[in-house]
C-alpha cells in the first residue's frame, strides 16, 4: 500500500507539470499571432475565408475556411486566434493532430489530402451580429512543393 502511495504521488508531481511539444508549439503560435502587426489578408496559394453566425443568444461560432489551393501545400499548420477574452482554446490543425496536405491535383481524404481546411470556434457573445467588432489572426505553415517551408501570417476583421 505504501509502494501504491508513493507512486501515485511520483506520478502527480511528475506527469502533470510537463508540456508537450505540440503544446509548446501551440502556445507559441499564439503568442507570435498576438505579437504581430499585419493589417490585412496578403494573397496567397490558396483561399481563406472567415465566417461568424449568432447560433444562440450569448454566443457566436466563427469558421476559418482554407480551401482551393493553386500549389502543393504539404504538411499544413493552421490556428486563428481573436482578440475577444475567451476561456475556451483556439482551433487550430496540425499541430496536436496528423498534418494535412493540400494537393489541387488530388483530393484523397482517407490519405490526409483534404479539399480544404475548416477551424471551427466560439465566442461568448451577448450584442447583436452587427455590433461584434473582432479581428482574428491567423498563422499557415506549410512546405511547398520546393520543399521550402512557408509562412503565412494574415488578420481579418
Amino acid at each position: 500500500m505504501k509502494y501504491l502511495i508513493l507512486f501515485m504521488l511520483l506520478f502527480s508531481f511528475t506527469g502533470c507539470s510537463k508540456k508537450t511539444e505540440e503544446q509548446l508549439k501551440y502556445e507559441s503560435y499564439i503568442e507570435e499571432l498576438e505579437k504581430s502587426n499585419v493589417s490585412s489578408i496578403e494573397d496567397g496559394p490558396f483561399d481563406l475565408s472567415i465566417y461568424y453566425d449568432k447560433i444562440l443568444d450569448n454566443e457566436i461560432m466563427y469558421r476559418l475556411i482554407l480551401d482551393k489551393p493553386t500549389e502543393l501545400l504539404k504538411d499544413v499548420e493552421v490556428i486563428v486566434i481573436h482578440n475577444y477574452q475567451t476561456n475556451d482554446i483556439f482551433p487550430s490543425s496540425g499541430i496536436f493532430e496528423s498534418k494535412y496536405t493540400l494537393n489541387p491535383e488530388i483530393i484523397d481524404v482517407d490519405n490526409n489530402n483534404p479539399k480544404g481546411i475548416i477551424l471551427v470556434g466560439y465566442i461568448d457573445y451577448e450584442g447583436e451580429i452587427d455590433d461584434l467588432n473582432i479581428e482574428f489572426k491567423v498563422l499557415i505553415k506549410y512546405i511547398d512543393n520546393n520543399s521550402n517551408l512557408i509562412k503565412h501570417i494574415f488578420a481579418v476583421s
